[in-house]
Parts: structure tokens; C-alpha cells; sequence
């Protein structure tokens, strides 16, 4: 009410004009602020423009891979079907082969038992071998002995045979003499 006076214009209130200012002043910080914030919202939508094509491009190109993910995972049942199929064939072949396992078992427990008794009869034998060394070195050390026996009985043997052969030369030389002095004597040649 103190601004109108009588008939005159509005009234200057100066802490009116103190309030002007200052919301003036807010509106041009306001004003300058959504310019940048419209300039920084420009630039995001030229940025997000750029990347919504390569995201829309990688979207495909994902689709792209899921259809051939689909694709391969198709073919992949198809396969395990038929492996399933396959097994099924299998087991009767997999009794066969567990009957024939437990066969080789048994035959391998027979051939277990069969070298425990081979190896003691090895055993056995080795000693029967010792043994048969033993008896043979002392048949070694026998045939030396007889062996050197036979040698001093030869060297014997020849020095008799020396001497009966020196006895029977001497004897034939005699004896021929004899006849030939005997035949001298009988022709009268002395």
C-alpha cells in the first residue's frame, strides 16, 4: 500500500527493484545453464545416435548367432539321438563283454595260481641245481685228481714201454746175430 500515492504511477519500491534484479539474475544464470545443458544434451544425442547403430548392429549380429546357436543345438539332438540309438544297440554288446570279463578273470586267477606253483616248482628246481653244482664240482675236483693219476700212470706206462721195447731190440739184434753166427758156422764161412 505505500506504493500508490494519489494518482501517479506505480511507486518505485527499492527493495522491489533489489528482488527484480536479483530473480533477473537468476533467469539469466538459469537461461545460460539450460543452453549448456541443451548444447551437453545435443552432443549425447549425436554420441548415442552413433553407439544405438552399433548396438543395433551387434543386436543383429547376436540374432544372427543365436539362429546358428539354434541351428547347431538342433543338430547337436539330432546327434545325441542317435548316439542314444546307438547305445541302446551297445548294451546287449556291453553284457557280451562284461560275461567275457569275468571268463578272462577267472582264466587270469587260474594263471595267477598256475605261476605261484610254477614258481615254487622253479624254486624247487633251483635248489635241485645248487645242488647238482655242488655234486659236480666235487665230480671237477675227482676227475682232476683221476686225471692227474692217469698222467703219472702214463709217464709210467711209457717209461716201462721204453724200456721193454730197449730189452726186445737188444733181444732181436742178439738173436739175429746168433742165426747169422749159426749160419756162418753151418756154410763154414769161419
Amino acid at each position: 500500500m505505500d506504493g500508490v500515492a494519489g494518482g501517479a504511477g506505480p511507486s518505485h519500491d527499492p527493495g522491489m527493484e533489489a528482488r527484480v534484479a536479483v530473480l533477473e539474475e537468476i533467469a539469466a544464470n538459469t537461461k545460460e545453464a539450460l543452453s549448456e545443458i541443451r548444447q551437453e544434451l545435443r552432443a549425447f544425442r549425436s554420441e548415442t545416435t552413433g553407439r544405438d547403430d552399433g548396438l543395433r548392429a551387434d543386436m543383429n549380429g547376436l540374432r544372427t548367432e543365436m539362429t546358428d546357436l539354434r541351428t547347431e543345438t538342433n543338430g547337436l539332438r539330432t546327434e545325441t539321438d542317435g548316439l542314444r540309438t546307438e547305445m541302446t544297440g551297445l548294451r546287449p554288446e556291453m553284457t557280451g563283454l562284461r560275461t567275457e570279463m569275468t571268463g578272462l578273470r577267472t582264466e587270469t586267477n587260474g594263471l595267477r595260481t598256475e605261476m605261484t606253483g610254477l614258481r615254487t616248482e622253479t624254486n624247487g628246481l633251483r635248489t635241485e641245481t645248487d645242488g647238482l653244482r655242488t655234486e659236480t664240482d666235487g665230480l671237477r675236483t675227482e676227475m682232476t685228481g683221476l686225471h692227474a693219476e692217469i698222467i703219472r700212470r702214463t709217464d709210467s706206462l711209457r717209461d716201462i714201454h721204453e724200456r721193454d721195447f730197449r730189452i726186445m731190440f737188444g733181444a732181436l739184434i742178439t738173436t739175429t746175430l746168433g742165426l747169422a753166427a749159426m749160419m756162418a758156422k753151418g756154410f763154414h764161412w769161419f
